[in-house]
């Protein structure tokens, strides 16, 4: 029995035939970027090809300063540079720009994506833009495989399912198949099987499955790792075909951090700096971290609103402050509010996340925040202090000089005090508060 090696053709992310002309719009409409063409075309393992594209200017101003940077994923190799740098798009005009392409031979047919990261004038941000590239194998056809991972990213320390789907695209059916994961040198192992599969017959143009399911050691890091796959099975003439090729499991911790108040407070009507600190409990770094703090109806943020902190790494923390303060219609009865923050980052496969959080700040009146310390005292009030007891020493010694008896003294000042208080007090009655418009009236009319 004659072997024939040839390549296993596996599908890694999507399914579906694209054709060689895509476009992609940016979410403002200042521009749009096509896919041309492919030279040669199509696209095969073990081959080169240049991947033609086009930046267009959709506006009416030119688009200055345009850096192109592209990204590959494996059986992909971008040859040569990877960055395009463009001066300037005139309006309404274009220009076309390429990348030289490799495909790796032990890659598998499938389709790809081709990232771009745009940078321009006009843009406030990174853009991204991603192609599909349909890679496939000219050689003698007779199965694809498609794999999968439930979930798509495997936390370290985490089972999950992986599938193998086995097409057999022939007129006719195959037998005794083997299929074969060697997970040897990764760290993903096989639980409750062994790394090999069997299935005796697929029939023509129909599909079967193999399920294995696997764990990611909990030291893994955050990658991408590949399984050697092995496919066995006999052909209509009895003699037995041998595939080979690479599968990829991706192997990540999902971002996990915690933000907390770290000092300040909120008070009516007074600027107030808060400090906030985050930490990165999880095993994976944030990247590009940048977080805003956004306004809200019982308080406003002052001088900047946006801070960026750059890559948070997996066990450590950043502290940020921002300037803010309490707005005077505030209601009296509440005693804390919630400030509204956003964070913007990346994970260690530049997945973009933004999460929108609140932290709880504790919120004061200004007496409430001079009772606690928290605000300087009113000089006011001890500047009135210091003037009362200024009178009552002078009355105390006005008495004194004439009685020559410091207790009487004293007793008489603590008299007319307590007296003047009362009198007060009285005047607080209606019949003569109800007096003292009329007597401001006449107090401007002898002026």
């Amino acid at each position: 029995m004659k072997k024939i090696i040839l390549i296993l053709t596996l599908v890694l992310l999507l399914t579906s035939l694209t054709s060689a002309r895509q476009s992609i719009t940016n979410p403002d409409n200042s521009y749009r970027i096509n896919l041309l063409s492919f030279d040669p075309s199509p696209v095969t393992v073990g081959s080169n090809s240049q991947v033609n594209l086009e930046f267009v200017n959709l506006l009416d101003i030119p688009i200055k300063r345009i850096s192109i940077k592209a990204s590959e994923k494996y059986p992909i190799i971008i040859k040569d540079e990877k960055q395009t740098y463009i001066p300037e798009i005139p309006p309404r005009k274009s220009t076309t720009f390429s990348y030289n392409l490799s495909i790796d031979k032990s890659g598998f047919e499938g389709i790809y994506p081709l990232g771009l990261e745009i940078e321009a004038d006009i843009l406030n941000k990174i853009n991204v833009a991603t192609f599909e590239i349909n890679v496939k194998r000219l050689t003698r056809g007779i199965t694809s495989t498609n794999v999968r991972t439930i979930p798509e990213k495997i936390m370290p320390g985490k089972q999950a399912e992986l599938q193998v789907n086995i097409v057999n695209n022939a007129d006719f059916a195959i037998t005794d198949i083997l299929i074969d994961l060697n997970f040897d040198d990764t760290p993903i192992a096989p639980i409750l099987s062994t790394s090999k599969k069997e299935l005796p017959i697929i029939e023509a143009h129909s599909v079967a499955q193999v399920d294995y399911t696997i764990v990611a050691l909990p030291e893994t890091k955050s990658n991408v790792y590949k399984i050697p796959l092995t496919m066995t099975f006999n052909d209509k003439n009895g003699d037995e075909i041998i595939r080979e090729g690479v599968i990829g499991i991706l192997i990540g911790a999902d971002p996990d951090y915690n933000i907390d108040l770290e000092e300040g407070t909120l008070i009516n009507g007074v600027q107030q700096d808060i400090t906030l600190s985050i930490s990165n409990r999880g095993s994976e770094e944030l990247k590009f971290l940048t977080i805003e703090l956004e306004d809200g109806k019982n308080y406003q943020t002052l001088n900047k609103k946006r801070t960026y902190l750059g890559n948070l790494e997996a066990d450590d923390f950043e502290t940020v402050e921002f300037t803010i303060i309490g707005k005077q219609n505030f209601i009296k009865k509440i005693k804390n509010t919630n400030i509204k923050l956003k964070l913007d980052y990346k994970d260690n496969f530049n997945k973009d996340y933004t999460d929108e959080i609140t932290v709880n700040l504790p919120l004061y009146s200004k007496s409430q925040a001079r009772a606690y310390s928290l605000i300087p005292q009113s000089k006011l009030s001890g500047y009135l202090f210091i003037l009362i007891f200024i009178i009552l020493i002078y009355i105390t010694y006005k008495q004194w000089k004439k009685e020559r008896d410091l207790g009487k003294a004293i007793k008489h000042t603590l008299y007319i005090a307590i007296s003047w208080v009362f009198i007060q007090i009285k005047k607080l009655r209606w019949r003569y508060l109800r007096r003292i418009p009329r007597k401001i009236q006449l107090f401007f009319i002898k002026i």
